[in-house]
């Protein structure tokens, strides 16, 4: 009497293993990609709307807060200054033109700057 087998042999369940490996592996490096420009968008949003608030609060106060928004007290009606930065590890509010120009806007009353130690990006006003 012959026994019907059915299955995947051994060795064909390790090569759609090894398949799969591969093919996880040449994934992770993109996904790994996309969240980093989305923190790096994310924070450059908050810079535009940093730079919107501090021209807001030139308009009331008549003086550019200059300094770090998240720990000026100054900006604390104008934002939720509980914001964290998700890419670049520094923000500062500069009542002159930056060294680099303006990544976005024309200058007329202030910049915001961020930065990551290496690399900046800038919104003027």
């Amino acid at each position: 009497m012959k026994k019907n087998q059915k299955g995947f042999t051994l060795i064909e369940l390790i090569i759609v293993i090894a398949i799969l490996g591969i093919l996880a592996g040449l994934a992770v490096p993109s996904l790994i990609g996309f969240s980093d420009n989305a923190k790096k968008a994310k924070d450059e949003d908050f810079a535009d709307t940093v730079a919107t608030s501090a021209v807001v609060a030139y308009v009331d106060t008549g003086a550019v807060l200059t300094g770090n928004p998240l720990t000026v007290a100054g900006y604390a009606s104008y934002f939720n200054q509980s914001t964290t930065l998700d890419h670049y590890t520094s923000i500062t509010v500069v009542d002159a033109a930056p060294a680099g120009g303006c990544d976005t806007g024309a200058f007329e009353i202030l910049a915001v700057t961020l930065s990551d130690g290496t690399n900046t990006y800038s919104v003027c006003k």
